[in-house]
């Protein structure tokens, strides 16, 4: 029962459930009785029909009082449904309403989403300032990858904060779990490049080692110009010479 003293749309039903179970004994009543009045019918024009019509007007008492209550019942049960009407519409209002503030508390909630504004322009600053730091790297010639290379693996690492559902959702395709990675893995790996690149510009080369000039062999001596035949190279013996033929014997 409601605050008003009004009973509640359950209960309402409940009482329809006990009319009608009512209705149902009722018209069970009148067919018995019915039936008793129509096989007493030829016994009632009998000669000696006294019995006959004591058990017909009995039985025509009964069929009565079940018709009378049987209309009594329609009549309760036209007044509940009436009730039940009214009852249904005002719960529904008062489900509207209960609904209307549940709404106004969960819309205050909403006002979140601009977190995701926020934390997205924060990514943007700092997916740009990466995108500039490696870019000085890269001028002063220190070792870091490409900007082709380097959009991709960052796409790689944005992929993979999403599950495939997601991606799927951005018409982006997934990624296989070998090439998923993270931008601190990312910025890691760019920070030990520089670092290998660098040590090994500094480290020391050794001086190359002098070495000796080849001595000189008689198969590198130079030939002699036409016309100095005789002539003696430095590493020829004294004893050596070398005579011209005159033609004469």
């Amino acid at each position: 029962m409601t605050a008003n003293g009004k009973l509640k749309s359950a209960q309402l039903r409940d009482e329809l459930i006990r009319i009608d179970a009512g209705i149902v004994a009722c018209k069970q009543d009148e067919s018995e009785a019915h039936a008793l009045i129509r096989s007493l019918a030829r016994a009632a024009i009998a000669p000696d029909p006294g019995e006959a019509l004591k058990q017909i007007k009995a039985a025509e008492g009964r069929l009565g009082q079940a018709k009378m209550a049987h209309r009594r019942l329609y009549d309760a049960r036209a007044e509940v449904e009436g009730e039940l009407a009214v009852a249904l519409a005002e719960e529904d209002q008062q489900a509207c309403e209960a609904d209307a503030k549940a709404a106004e508390v969960f819309a205050e909630g909403l006002p979140k989403f601009t977190e995701v504004d926020r934390h997205l322009a924060d990514f943007r600053r700092s997916y740009t300032a990466c995108f500039a730091v490696i870019r000085g790297a890269r001028a002063r010639g220190w070792s870091v990858p490409s900007e082709e290379l380097m959009v991709s693996k960052m796409l790689r690492a944005l992929k993979t904060a999403f599950s495939v559902g997601e991606l799927r959702a951005f018409d982006m395709s997934p990624l296989p779990a070998p090439e998923r990675c993270t931008f601190n893995s990312i910025g890691e790996s760019y920070a030990m490049a520089i670092r290998g690149g660098a040590r090994h510009a500094v480290k020391p080369v050794p001086p190359p080692i002098p070495t000796a000039p080849p001595a000189a062999r008689a198969d590198d001596r130079k030939l002699p110009r036409q016309g100095d035949v005789g002539r003696r190279y430095a590493d020829e013996p004294r004893e050596f010479e070398i005579r011209v033929p005159t033609g004469r014997p």
